[in-house]
């Protein structure tokens, strides 16, 4: 008599055992690649809100350089705008206010507003980075405010 040893059992646990693994596998690449990506993205966006804000703390120097000059400047006829600025505007409210909008990118921008007085000293009230548009429109489609 002879012993014959069987592989059927043996090799269906291999064979799930292969594929079970290669999925994991294929997962983890997908998983990893899909981490890299965002952090790439994460990693502009804040590159791009720091160049932003450089550009605004810029232009605060150049208000004081201009207000060191001559306390009583019309700020929007000054020469105050940043070097590297891809857009800028500056707009008087009336009475030493003055609101600038600075953007680097496309999708975002710094929303800045000051208040000078009449010996040349200013006072920041408002200094807020303005997210996307495009975030703001996806938040307010998911639900219904009433």
């Amino acid at each position: 008599m002879r012993n014959t040893v069987k592989f059927g059992t043996l090799m269906i646990v291999l064979l799930v055992t292969t594929l079970c693994s290669l999925i994991l596998m294929l997962l983890a690449f997908s998983t990893s690649n899909m981490d890299s990506r965002m952090a790439n993205r994460y990693a502009k966006s804040v590159t791009d809100e720091y160049d932003i804000e450089s550009l605004g703390q810029e232009w605060l120097a150049n208000v004081d350089d201009a207000l060191a000059a001559d306390p009583q400047v019309d700020l929007v006829s000054a020469d105050t705008e940043p070097d590297d600025a891809k857009s800028f505007n500056i707009e008087s409210e009336g009475s030493g206010k003055y609101a600038v909008v600075i953007g680097e990118t496309d999708d975002r921008h710094l929303d800045i507003e000051i208040s000078v007085n009449s010996s040349g000293q200013y006072k920041i009230t408002k200094w807020a980075m303005t997210p996307r548009e495009i975030q703001k429109q996806k938040i307010s489609g998911l639900c219904k405010v009433k």
